[in-house]
């Protein structure tokens, strides 16, 4: 079944200002909402097309109200959650999401014991034209090809810009990797490896909430771009840190859905 999904890959090289990739990798992170008005409580979500059928992908926190790194419910979280369908502030669209049964379904686990991912099917979706990223799907990428970690969403918090704040447009940050990437990080908190996330510094430090759920994307030595993940959450003690889940265990969360496993 793996195989068979990834023959529906295209490897794509750029050869951009590190500008314009932002640009282009920007469009296909989505706003999730918990009304369609405000804007306190927020993440990011993505979009993947698999024979006409489509699917959105965030973090997993983000739609069963549990929360995996202190192993407790949200609070006062909703039964209902929005996505916003564009980033023309002229013209918002949101598609409501019903998690009610999401949450009454989902069974409590800890960060570091299982991918922080949910995937969730959209009906009709020839309804919704989002940009979505299967396209940057590729099996594997070598551990000495991977040079940098791009990561777009929505962050808010205090202190951040008016263009973060206000006009709710995807913002674009970016790590080196290395090491970082090819090694199981020691976790002294757990003191533990880790095999389901990889760490980064980003050069931002825009990387606290709201970016919960952002498409990852790895720049390899020869300037392609793959699927790299979904951001998870920062350090609160250092605030440019990032943990990301690796692509695989996304990937795995995704087939998993298409194929009914």
């Amino acid at each position: 079944m793996r195989k068979s999904f990834f023959l529906l890959v295209i490897f794509i090289s750029f050869n951009t200002s590190a500008q314009d990739l932002s640009d282009s990798l920007s469009k296909y992170s989505y706003l999730l909402q918990t009304n369609e008005k405000g804007i306190k409580s927020q993440a990011t979500g993505f979009f993947v097309r698999y024979q006409h059928r489509l699917f959105f992908i965030t973090a997993a926190h983000c739609l069963t109200g549990w929360d995996p790194f202190n192993f407790r419910p949200i609070e006062n979280f909703p039964d209902t959650v929005f996505i916003r369908l564009s980033n023309d502030t002229s013209k918002l669209k949101y598609l409501p999401l019903s998690i009610s049964g999401i949450k009454k379904a989902a069974k409590p686990f800890r960060e570091y014991e299982s991918p922080d991912v949910y995937v969730v099917e959209i009906k009709d979706a020839k309804k919704y034209p989002v940009f979505s990223v299967e396209k940057f799907f590729q099996q594997e990428v070598k551990c000495d090809l991977a040079r940098t970690v791009f990561v777009s969403g929505y962050p808010h918090a205090e202190g951040y810009n008016d263009y973060l704040r206000d006009r709710q447009q995807p913002f674009t940050t970016a790590a080196e990797l290395g090491q970082a990437y090819c090694v199981y990080s020691f976790r002294p908190d757990i003191k533990m490896y880790d095999p389901l996330n990889y760490f980064t510094s980003f050069e931002d430090s825009a990387t606290g909430p709201g970016l919960s759920g952002a498409p990852a994307y790895i720049l390899t030595e020869d300037k392609a771009i793959v699927f790299g993940g979904i951001y998870i959450g920062g350090d609160v003690k250092a605030i440019r840190s990032g943990m990301v889940v690796r692509p695989e265990y996304v990937m795995n969360k995704i087939m998993a859905k298409i194929f009914n496993e």
